[in-house]
This record gives C-alpha cells, sequence and structure tokens, in this order.
C-alpha cells in the first residue's frame, strides 16, 4: 500500500521487527528493507518516568468534559448525515486513487486511536486492581467500538469501488451505533475512573 512511515523497535541478523498505526507489529527482512525503505531516521529517546497520578487526572478530566459537553458524539451523527448524499462522497473518493483517499485515511486513524486509547487506559491504570478488574468488562466493548470503525473503512473501499449506494447507508448506520456506544463507554468509564 502507500508509503508511509514505520518505527523500528527491534532488529536481530535476518531483519526488523515494526509497527505503524496499526495495531499489528510485523517483521521485515533485510533485502525489504534495502529495496523500499526510502529514509532512516535514528534516534534515542531518554526514559521518561510519568506519574501515574497526573496521567489518571487527565484521562478522567478529558472523560469528564466529554461526557458533559457531548459534542464529540453529537458531531459522529452529524457525519454519518454525510453518507446520505452520494454525491458529496463521490467526489471525496475521486479526488485521488482509493488507498490514498484522505477521507479513508481518516477513518483509519479513528479506530486505530480508539485501540490505542484502551492500551493507553490499561497502561495508566495498571497497578489499580479494584479499578482494572471493573475495566476488564469495558475492554471488550471498546474494541468492538474500535473495529465497527474499520468496518466503516472496509465498507466505504468497497463502496468506492462497487458504488453500492446501500455500503453508505450501512456506514451512517454504523456511525451511529458508535455515536450511542462511545457515549456510553465514556459515561462507564467516568464513573468507574471518577473515584
Amino acid at each position: 500500500h502507500g508509503n508511509h512511515m514505520i518505527l523500528v523497535m527491534d532488529f536481530d541478523e535476518n531483519g526488523v521487527f515494526c509497527s505503524d498505526n496499526s495495531a499489528q507489529k510485523y517483521f521485515l527482512p533485510y533485502d525489504f528493507v534495502i529495496t523500499y525503505v526510502k529514509q532512516i531516521v535514528v534516534f534515542a529517546i531518554e526514559p521518561r518516568i510519568h506519574n501515574p497520578k497526573v496521567l489518571q487526572n487527565k484521562i478522567e478530566s478529558d472523560l469528564s468534559t466529554k461526557v458533559s459537553n457531548m459534542s464529540e458524539f453529537e458531531s459522529i451523527k452529524l457525519f454519518a448525515d454525510e453518507f446520505e448524499s452520494f454525491s458529496t462522497i463521490d467526489d471525496e473518493l475521486m479526488m485521488c486513487e482509493l488507498i490514498t483517499s484522505p477521507l479513508i485515511k481518516r477513518l483509519s486513524l479513528a479506530g486505530f486511536s480508539r485501540v490505542n486509547y484502551g492500551k493507553a487506559i490499561k497502561y495508566v491504570y495498571e497497578g489499580e486492581n479494584a479499578i482494572v478488574s471493573k475495566l476488564n468488562a469495558l475492554f471488550p466493548v471498546m474494541d468492538e467500538i474500535a473495529q465497527k470503525w474499520l468496518l466503516i473503512n472496509k465498507l466505504l473501499s468497497k463502496y468506492g469501488v462497487s458504488n453500492n449506494t446501500t455500503c453508505l447507508l450501512q456506514i451512517k448506520s454504523i456511525f451511529n451505533d458508535i455515536a450511542d456506544e462511545e457515549y456510553s463507554v465514556a459515561c462507564d468509564l467516568l464513573q468507574i475512573l471518577d473515584k
């Protein structure tokens, strides 16, 4: 697929272990790296110890704002309405090749950001056993929501190839479900975390 950045996390005599903005880690042999990698940037990171309480307060404050404001969830529903206008979506997808469509890229990033948000919550509350046991019931729901974002991306790609308008109506319905489910999860998270 299109050019993008990767992060090399480890290496051995056969190649490098990488990650990108997807949820998967993968292995690239040195032959591939030599042939296809355009630029390599080497950097070192000084390990920083984060204060978990500061991170927890930030997460709880952000959740509280989202739940009380609700604009993020309403925006998802407003965006869902865009998928009734087939010509608007056609114009968006025709701007460039399907695989590099800004709309498809942004939807992918939204799905991956949901996966990463769940990972961040697990990391920040790792030592809080009472909270983690309550969170364990929510993590599968959060994963399902992330999968719905990825399903939207697949349906949009399918529409770009087939022009089957049923795909767009499915996308609208899934977006509305996501908005309701994300609001519900945010409320549940806030109730668990706001101790």
